[in-house]
């Protein structure tokens, strides 16, 4: 009967339908979605073992190019496997037939592996990854491979399947520059970051708009994943990656960033004068996000008040220009400061302020006795004008 009901297309599609509000990877609008695929998906073993002996095209594909050993790798079944393992009975008896191709890709360049590893199903890897037909570092859209899949589905024991074979790239980068160690950083998964960088991979990689792992683990609000990288950089970057990057934030994470960092800032070999390309130092960032804790940590007897960066400009000029920003005040009691230090344009703090429309730095300026009014910029403004 129930191969009967399999052979059934018409209602293999109302039970497409009816799964679709309880299960992920079927839709009502797949069509092609055969008895096979469903047989799969359910890890429907008794049933397979007759539908493999009628169906035509074993590999055939639904509207997503997803092909029955794909969907009984993602839903775990090894046999097509129990509950916790994936299909993993099903999956062995798919890769068990000659006509099978294990490695067909779907829509999204998916194969069956890099769904058994987004899954999690380590039963279900294991057994496609001793298929010689299977290719381990396969690249799926985005530029994912199966352990950036596996990474992505957080599971520790998947990623260290990959992370037994001798021959990956742990710093593989995906179409968007980022590795698997600043993916496991952004999730916050320490478990996975430990193994990736015990086997070596870089702490240090950066991805898009130099995103590093620690700016992704702060992001992430994992206080143990920023711990754990802020151990692993190297001192010779620290200042780069710790000064000038995240310290700026408020979030708690940040914070242990910058009670390790305090320590790190006694060690030799720390350049305080470390600029990015815009010529800013750490405390430039401080300031223009108003950090006082972070400004007044970064703050030393040997930190230039009248630094500029590479259009002129000095921490004053620069943190006027920012909204409210809290540490103006501070900035103006530092030692020698010059308050009417003027830029590559010939504008002053108070001209910049003023262009800016900030009230509050304006208020601050005028208040100071030393602070000039008729210093006229490289187009023969002043402030006041």
């Amino acid at each position: 009967m129930a191969l009967d009901f399999m052979h059934n297309e018409a209602i293999v599609l109302i039970s497409v339908e009816c799964l679709d509000r309880f299960t992920r990877g079927i839709s009502c609008a797949n069509k092609t979605f055969k008895p096979l695929h469903l047989a799969a998906k359910l890890g429907l073993h008794q049933i397979i073992s007759p539908l493999l002996d009628n169906v035509i095209d074993l590999n055939a594909k639904d509207s997503r190019g997803r092909t029955p050993l794909s969907y009984a790798a993602e839903c775990g079944h090894e046999a097509v496997a129990p509950a916790c393992n994936g299909h993993t009975d099903v999956v062995k008896l798919l890769l068990a037939v000659d006509e099978i191709v294990p490695d067909l890709r779907d829509k999204y360049r998916k194969t069956p592996l890099s769904h058994a590893a987004y899954s999690g199903y380590e039963k279900v890897v294991e057994l496609l990854l001793s298929s010689p037909d299977v290719n381990p570092h396969v690249i799926s859209h985005r530029g994912y491979t199966p352990l950036f899949w596996a990474v992505y589905g957080q599971s520790e024991a998947v990623v260290k399947l990959w992370l037994d074979r001798q021959e990956v790239d742990l710093n593989y980068k995906n179409e968007y520059g980022n590795t698997a160690v600043c993916h496991a950083a952004a999730q916050g998964h320490v478990g996975i970051l430990k193994l990736l960088l015990a086997k070596g991979a870089d702490p240090e990689a950066r991805g898009t708009r130099d995103r590093t792992p620690l700016r992704a683990a702060i992001s992430s609000q994992c206080l143990e994943a920023v711990r754990l990288l802020l151990t692993s950089i190297p001192l010779t970057q620290i200042q780069k990656m710790i000064l000038v990057e995240p310290l700026y934030s408020q979030q708690p994470p940040v914070l242990e960033a910058r009670r390790s960092s305090n320590s790190l800032l006694q060690r030799e070999g720390i350049d305080m004068t470390l600029a990015t390309k815009r010529g800013r130092t750490a405390i430039y960032y401080a300031a223009i996000r108003g950090s006082i804790p972070c400004f007044e940590l970064l703050y030393t007897p040997n930190v230039d008040a009248n630094q500029r960066d590479n259009d002129g400009r000095t921490l004053l000029a620069t943190t006027v220009c920012s909204e409210n920003s809290p540490t103006v005040p501070t900035i103006l009691r530092m030692e020698n400061v010059d308050v009417n230090a003027t830029d590559d344009d010939g504008r002053t703090p108070l001209s910049l302020a003023a262009s800016e429309e900030r009230a509050y730095a304006l208020y601050l300026l005028l208040k100071d006795k030393g602070v000039r009014t008729d210093i006229a910029d490289n187009k023969g403004w002043t402030a006041l004008q």
